[in-house]
């Protein structure tokens, strides 16, 4: 605003002095009056200017100061958004690695699983060969038994036959032997 003001005023005087001079010439005493004014009007354009580039150098100092706090601030929302990279960064690998994580989980369980059901699967099929061989097993004692009693039987007859026997060689016929083979046979098939 101040130097608007002085260039106006240095047009307008050079519009007077050249208005002066194809004028005639002042006297010396119009000189003298227009001196002081003209000193008091170039002081108060100097106190202007002055105040003008006071006002200049805060406006600067200002703007210098908003310039750094601006790039302050750029820095720190640069250094922020760095920050916030980094951390979605590790988010993303946190994410991946506990996806990994439960993927080996589900894979150790289904593993677990499928041991268990061969686990029960063998432990079926164990019981089951056991049930077998144990129907063999009575079954073979009670054949073990029935061979007993039959030999029991043989040996009761025997003993039986034994003292007809002697009767018989003593009478000379034979034919009660033929009758206890008969019997035999006949108890062998009832018992079976």
């Amino acid at each position: 605003r101040g130097l608007v003001a002085v260039a106006w005023f240095l047009v307008l005087c050079r519009e007077r002095s050249e208005a002066a001079s194809i004028a005639t010439t002042p006297s010396a005493s119009e000189s003298k009056s227009v001196a002081p004014v003209l000193f008091q009007f170039v002081k108060e354009l100097r106190s202007e200017a002055e105040f003008g580039l006071r006002q200049t150098a805060a406006v600067q100092r200002w703007c210098n100061g908003a310039l750094s706090t601006k790039i302050a601030m750029f820095s720190v929302l640069q250094r922020r958004l760095d920050e916030a990279s980094i951390a979605e960064r590790q988010l993303e690998l946190e994410e991946k690695r506990l996806s990994i994580e439960a993927r080996l989980a589900n894979s150790t369980h289904d593993e677990k699983q499928r041991q268990l059901e061969d686990a029960a699967a063998n432990s079926q099929m164990a019981f089951d060969e056991f049930s077998g061989e144990q129907q063999q097993t009575e079954r073979a004692l009670n054949v073990t038994e029935q061979a007993v009693h039959l030999a029991e039987a043989r040996r009761a007859q025997r003993s039986l036959r034994q003292p007809q026997q002697q009767m018989r060689q003593k009478s000379g016929t034979d034919d009660g032997s033929a009758i206890a083979a008969v019997a035999d046979v006949q108890q062998q098939q009832q018992q079976q």
